[in-house]
């Protein structure tokens, strides 16, 4: 078994708006708050 440990830096909270382009403002974000790596999750109703 290999396993690797890591810890939570920022973490940011997104409300898109019914017609936003989401790549496209996720791709903003992440060069305006200079992201190296992270992990998206999408939920909605």
């Amino acid at each position: 078994m290999q396993y690797q440990e890591g810890k939570i830096g920022r973490v940011f909270v997104i409300k898109f708006d019914h017609n936003d382009d989401l790549l496209l403002n996720l791709k903003e974000l992440i060069i305006n708050e200079n992201v190296p790596s992270g992990m998206v999750f999408f939920w909605g109703h």
